[in-house]
C-alpha cells in the first residue's frame, strides 16, 4: 500500500498520508448535508424531516425547499441504541433495517412537536451519463426510499392524527421531464400547512433541484483528495 518507505521494516515514509491521515469521509459527507450530529434538533413548530434513511441523500432539496416557501425545517435526534429498539417495536418484521429506523425518526419528530412531517417520495432521477449505461431509460430511487411516506403514514398514522400533525407525502423527482407532475404533488399535498399558488411551488422547487445538485457534486468530490 506504500505506506512503508522499503517495503518491510518499521520505518514510516513522512510523505505517504496514512489513513488517520485522511479524515473521516462519511463524517464531512454528513456535515456537507446538514445531518452531522452537531445539527441541532427539531424545535416545536418546525417542519420535521427525519435525520436517517432517505433523508440523508435528499436533506438539501427539503432545505431548500421548505426554506422557500418560509416553513423552518428541523431534524429528529441522533440514532441511539434506544432508537434501534424502539425502531423494532414499530415496525413489520420483513422491513429492512434503515426503514425501521427511518420509523423511529419519524416518531422522535411527533414527541419533539413537529408542525408537520415531511416525507417526499423522491422516484426518478435524471440520467448520469458517468454512471449508467446510455440506453437505460430510468434511474429510480430504492423503492424502499419511494415508500417510506406511505409507511410511517401506517406505522404512525393514528399518532400523528390525534395530535394535529399532517404528514406530508409528494411525488418528487429531480428529473426535469417530470417537474410539472412533481409541482402539482406538492401544491396538493403541502395544502394541510400553507395554501401555495403554481409559481411559488415551481420557484421552491427549481432552487431546491439546483441545490441537491451542488451538493451532490461537491460530495463527489471529496474523495478525491483520499484517493
Amino acid at each position: 500500500c506504500g505506506r512503508w518507505s522499503d517495503g518491510g521494516g518499521d520505518h514510516v515514509d513522512p510523505d505517504v498520508p496514512r489513513e488517520e491521515d485522511v479524515g473521516d469521509l462519511f463524517e464531512e459527507r454528513a456535515r456537507l448535508y446538514g445531518m452531522d450530529r452537531g445539527a441541532p434538533p427539531l424545535q416545536a413548530g418546525e417542519i420535521g424531516i427525519p435525520r436517517a434513511h432517505q433523508t440523508c441523500d435528499i436533506a438539501p432539496l427539503c432545505r431548500a425547499l421548505l426554506g422557500k416557501l418560509g416553513l423552518p425545517v428541523g431534524l429528529s435526534g441522533v440514532t441511539a441504541p434506544e432508537t434501534l429498539q424502539q425502531a423494532v417495536a414499530l415496525s413489520r418484521s420483513e422491513q429492512c433495517l434503515p426503514l425501521k429506523v427511518g420509523i423511529a425518526h419519524c416518531a422522535d419528530l411527533l414527541d419533539r412537536g413537529a408542525r408537520a412531517l415531511f416525507l417526499p417520495s423522491i422516484g426518478e432521477y435524471p440520467q448520469d451519463p458517468r454512471l449508467e449505461k446510455p440506453d437505460s431509460i430510468r434511474l429510480m430511487h430504492c423503492i424502499y426510499g419511494q415508500q417510506l411516506g406511505p409507511i410511517v403514514k401506517a406505522a404512525l398514522g393514528d399518532r400523528a392524527a390525534a395530535r394535529g400533525i399532517p404528514m406530508v407525502v409528494p411525488h418528487v423527482s429531480p428529473n426535469p421531464a417530470l417537474f410539472e407532475v412533481s409541482c402539482r404533488s406538492l401544491r396538493e399535498a403541502l395544502r394541510p400547512i400553507g395554501d401555495f399558488g403554481p409559481r411559488q411551488i415551481e420557484e421552491a422547487l427549481h432552487e431546491a433541484v439546483a441545490r441537491e445538485r451542488e451538493i451532490r457534486s461537491k460530495a463527489e468530490c471529496m474523495g478525491v483528495p483520499a484517493l
